[in-house]
């Protein structure tokens, strides 16, 4: 086949660490030692007015604009395919997810280009061709899976942000102060839910569901309602980490969901991303059996000694002591946290004192903020009158230090004794 461009194949395609779609913009720009910019304007018909694309300025070509979902990537991805010759350049992009997702990729990608400088290093040791995998760009991902360390997307120089390719073709150097964007970094433990988001979105990277049927997702939640046994949307979607009318609108397929909506649904009944969009009546039958595992898990987690739950009742004692006292007292998520127990477990054995408690301490706070008020309120007649042109913030001020209460109850107090003064003025017959 005749090409116009290089023939430049797409690296790692059909696997997790598959490249974006700017990755190969660059690559493809040295290849031909022009910049990303210029490779574009020659090639979409930009400057010259007439091109294929609606391009305001240069501030658009954002990352996230051009491997994400919307009409640029896709015009984009289109036309260079034509001028290369390959054909899958579109797995560079979220565009392969566009049967099963919406097209709005808002919170999905990052705005910024996002890196591991341990992979750069190791790139300018072997003198290896530098790429990013589109993984890194998901908003949802922070860590390097290799190094465990986080992802930079500012220059360890100069801080500036490497958000727009226009300038140059080489993604290592800073668009600012063209200095080398490789810089050792710290290591950092993965957790368990970066693990988690990590191996769904190399599953969904490395397997895209093209066979996928186009509203899964829709028979996903219509299953999980039945599953459910409730009639009712807001419990379903209260359930599955999502807001209502959204649950509303994918359920009767006005509308396909974001990868983030996806996401909360997954880790809300423990079955993978891919799983929903191929078998989402199948996914749907092993939820029972993860709620049971999770009242044991909370039952279990509410189960302790005797002497333990003895120690925390008698905390929860001693502090409504003190409150019906008038003395300050502690919160019950510190009496909790002393004794190394979560706050549902003093609600879950003792759930009259814990209402108790809070009662009081809300009781005791408004009686102090009453009478910080009232205190408030002497010194700022007193200031106010006898400065009676001192400006409105200068009496607040020293209103605030006499008084020792914040500067918001010195508002509040000097602005109900200028009301008083203004009243008494009135009564009194002057003007």
């Amino acid at each position: 086949m005749m090409t116009t461009l290089f023939p430049l194949q797409l690296l790692h395609d059909g696997t997790a660490r598959v490249e974006n779609f700017a990755s190969y913009l660059s690559r493809l720009a040295c290849a031909h030692a022009v910049s990303t910019w210029q490779l574009l304007d020659t090639t979409m018909a930009f400057r010259r007015g007439g091109g294929e694309l609606n391009i305001q300025g240069r501030d658009q070509l954002t990352t996230s604009a051009i491997s994400g979902s919307g009409l640029p990537a896709s015009q984009i991805v289109s036309r260079i395919q034509q001028l290369t010759g390959q054909d899958n350049l579109s797995n560079a992009t979220i565009l392969q997810f566009k049967l099963i997702l919406s097209r709005d990729c808002l919170g999905c990608l990052s705005s910024q280009r996002r890196w591991c400088s341990a992979c750069m290093l190791e790139r300018d040791a072997t003198e290896a061709a530098w790429f990013e995998p589109l993984i890194w760009q998901f908003r949802a991902i922070r860590h390097c899976s290799i190094h465990q360390i986080l992802l930079r997307d500012s220059c360890p120089y100069c801080g500036k942000n490497q958000r727009r390719l226009f300038k140059q073709a080489d993604l290592s150097i800073c668009v600012a102060c063209k200095r080398s964007l490789a810089r050792s970094g710290s290591c950092e433990e993965l957790t368990n839910h970066d693990r988690w988001l990590h191996r769904q979105i190399s599953d969904l990277l490395a397997h895209p569901c093209y066979d996928a049927d186009e509203w899964a997702f829709a028979r996903f939640l219509r299953a999980f309602q039945e599953v459910w046994r409730t009639s009712s949307k807001a419990s379903c979607a209260a359930a599955l980490g999502i807001d209502d009318g959204g649950f509303r609108l994918l359920a009767r397929r006005e509308a396909k969901p974001r990868l983030l909506t996806v996401l909360r649904a997954a880790a809300s009944t423990s079955v993978d991303v891919r799983t929903i969009f191929t078998t989402p009546e199948d996914c749907v039958r092993q939820i029972d059996a993860f709620r049971i595992r999770d009242k044991i898990r909370d039952q279990r987690r509410h189960h302790v000694s005797q002497d333990r739950r003895s120690k925390v009742e008698a905390r929860i004692d001693n502090a409504i002591e003190l409150l019906e006292a008038g003395t300050r007292a502690p919160t019950l998520a510190s009496l909790c946290r002393d004794h190394g127990v979560a706050v549902e477990f003093a609600h879950y054995w003792f759930p009259l004192k814990a209402k108790r408690l809070g009662e009081l301490r809300r009781r005791f706070y408004s009686q102090m903020r009453d009478r910080a008020f009232k205190e408030a309120l002497l010194v700022a007649t007193t200031v106010s009158n006898e400065h009676p042109r001192t400006a409105k913030r200068g009496l607040e001020k020293r209103i605030a230090s006499i008084a020792a209460v914040s500067k918001r109850t010195a508002m509040r107090a000097l602005a109900a004794a200028l009301r008083e003064r203004a009243n008494q003025l009135q009564r009194s017959g002057h003007p």
